[in-house]
């Protein structure tokens, strides 16, 4: 288990949530000659219906730790900004890109309440960290309605 505190759960729950922007981001700009199957298709949205399942559970979970002493204030974040959607280049090349980006967003959240039972009990999330989680959770319940609603138009026209 490499999950020792909630900056973990809330560090994948970033990751998630950027893999499912990134695919709501690429969708739309994708070529009509990348279609997903209807094997691939199913993957993605069981995938997303895995993210929505998993939430009410990983609530429950961080709100059952309560929460320790607020923490030291950090420093502002000085990384370098992050592109819009529309600035960013379309680098999906592939149905499997998607599909592989949703399976492992499905794999970050899934990964956080199977760990953070094991965790000792005395580990709890800063009010920071909880704040946190809780707002990726619902922007992940969000954004995956919206790319929920995005992938049926992903499909190829029947052929006339």
């Amino acid at each position: 288990m490499d999950t020792r505190d909630f900056g973990e759960v809330a560090s994948r729950l970033r990751r998630a949530l950027g893999l499912v922007n990134w695919n709501i981001a690429d969708i739309p700009r994708m070529p009509t000659s990348l279609r997903p199957t209807p094997e691939e298709e199913g993957e993605m949205l069981r995938h997303l219906e895995g993210i929505v399942g998993l939430s009410p559970q990983l609530l429950e979970l961080v709100g059952a730790r309560g929460t320790e002493a607020p923490a030291k204030v950090r420093r502002p974040n000085k990384r370098t900004p992050v592109l819009t959607a529309p600035e960013k280049l379309l680098k999906t090349k592939s149905i499997a890109q998607l599909v592989g980006r949703l399976d492992l967003a499905h794999y970050f959240v899934e990964k956080c309440p199977k760990d953070l039972p094991r965790l000792r009990p005395d580990v709890r999330p800063t009010p920071e960290q909880d704040a946190e989680i809780k707002a990726k959770l619902l922007s992940l319940v969000d954004r995956s309605g919206v790319l929920r609603h995005l992938v049926p138009g992903l499909r190829a026209p029947p052929r006339a």
